[in-house]
């Protein structure tokens, strides 16, 4: 699987080569550690949905993907809530590299457009990060590699697609050198946009160059935009590696207070993975705290953003590279720190109700959770499914499977949800054709009620 290689990639790499590479309304009892949880057994009765297929991306003749190749984050609707996605591609497009393209809904189905093809070298390539859309249309997004002059650092940007018309104006806003300024920004890391207009983002690596022998622990920076149009950056935060962590994997969520939220994916008391929060201070900088070990009991290696709900609760995934689960962080009545459940977790098999889960929304006024896992299901090709809650303490969510995925359209991206309850995301493994190779699709699955769900 292509978004495995790129993890096995950056961890083989970083860390012996200079920078060669570069998201519940009822009440919940505590929960025992995921190795004690019954997994539910799969029923081989499914599914309560079908993926729509909104386009298929795919090679032409002569091996060229001219509308994108390979999606490898999810879907973006655009805030205006007028029907409009918008996704990037690892590969394709006119160089090759990597494209940013728009799926705009019409009485026929979703027409695509590319707006944006990566032309590697200074300009960025291998687009692998979910995009930010502000309310004048405009697209921010991140590369995987390149955009530096210096041969060692194949570091990455930070972008904007202006709209101009019918046509969008590309402009690179930061360029990441490496070293102590960060370096590699990927899936499932993304972009927050504050009031004020800055952005907000992490690195794999770079920071503190000490660390990860020398190639750095990973960086949370700001970009505040300036008067004269350009953006200047700053490093909130360097992770030191170790009981700190290391390798933050998440994009960044905030509160009213201006305090950031995000995971590390190793590093923590007993390497598993953390999650931390960067608290601003009066004179402008943050202090870092840990909010949650994993130790491998309750989970390991978090790499999907935090979702928080209205009573300050976080809901995410962990699972790396592993069966995984989904947990809650509940915030104590005191203020002084968090209690951790886990409310479901994945069977061991590539075959059974989910391998590697990539995210989860909520899908309903009950408190109901809704996701994919890239493998599990059908051939081990990833499923989406639907966690409802329960009033069973030793059982606090029960798993519907949504769609098991195929061989056309494998290896399903983490997921949006619009106002009607509808999932959308890609997958890199599909293909338009039985006579071209298929380079990925844009779905969509509309999740059913609660009451017509096949339980599990």
């Amino acid at each position: 699987m292509l978004r495995t290689l790129i993890r096995f990639a950056v961890l083989a790499m970083c860390g012996s080569i200079w920078f060669a590479l570069p998201l519940g309304a009822t009440t919940r009892a505590p929960m025992t550690p995921h190795a004690k949880l019954t997994v539910p057994e799969l029923r081989s009765a499914c599914c309560g949905a079908v993926a729509e297929r909104l386009f298929s991306f795919h090679f032409n003749k002569k091996g060229n993907a001219p509308h994108g190749a390979w999606p490898l984050a999810g879907l973006t609707a655009d805030p205006s809530g007028d029907g409009v996605l918008y996704g990037t591609t690892w590969g394709g497009g006119s160089h090759g590299d990597g494209t940013v393209f728009k799926l705009t809904p019409s009485a026929s189905g979703y027409v695509e457009s590319v707006l944006y093809s990566s032309h590697g070298g200074s300009e960025g390539q291998f687009e692998n990060a979910p995009l930010l859309v502000d309310s004048a249309g405009a697209v921010y997004g991140t590369t995987f590699g390149s955009g530096s002059s210096r041969s060692y650092c194949n570091c990455g940007i930070v972008y904007k697609l202006t709209p101009t018309g019918s046509t969008y104006a590309f402009s690179i806003l930061h360029r990441f050198r490496g070293k102590r300024d960060g370096a590699i920004t990927g899936t499932p890391q993304g972009l927050y946009r504050d009031s004020g207009g800055a952005l907000y983002g992490t690195t794999w690596t770079g920071g503190e160059p000490k660390c990860n022998y020398g190639a750095g622990c990973g960086t949370v920076f700001k970009l505040t935009p300036t008067s004269s149009g350009t953006y200047t950056e700053s490093i909130l935060y360097r992770f030191q590696g170790g009981k700190d962590g290391w390798i933050p994997g998440s994009a960044l969520i905030a509160d009213s207070s201006g305090a950031l939220y995000a995971t590390t994916i190793f590093g923590g008391n007993a390497g598993a993975g953390t999650i931390f929060k960067l608290t601003p201070t009066r004179s402008g900088t943050y202090t870092k705290s840990t909010i949650h070990n994993f130790d491998g009991s309750d989970g390991m290696h978090p790499n999907s953003s935090l979702l928080a709900d209205s009573s300050g609760d976080f809901f995410s995934v962990a699972g790396y590279l592993e069966p995984g689960e989904v947990y809650e962080l509940t915030p104590s009545s005191s203020g002084s720190g968090y209690s951790f459940h886990v409310l479901f977790a994945f069977d061991n098999s590539y075959y059974g109700d989910g391998y590697r889960p990539q995210n989860v929304v909520f899908c309903s006024s009950a408190g109901s959770l809704c996701g994919t896992t890239e493998e599990g299901g059908r051939d081990s090709f990833g499923l989406a499914f639907k966690l409802t809650p329960t009033q069973n303490p030793k059982k606090p969510y029960v798993e519907s499977i949504l769609h098991k995925f195929s061989y056309d359209e494998a290896y399903p991206s983490a997921v949006t949800i619009d106002s009607s309850g509808a999932l959308y995301g890609t997958s890199f493994g599909g293909s338009s054709s039985s006579t071209f190779r298929g380079g990925g699709i844009a779905f969509k699955i509309s999740v059913p009620s609660d009451s017509s769900e096949t339980s599990h």
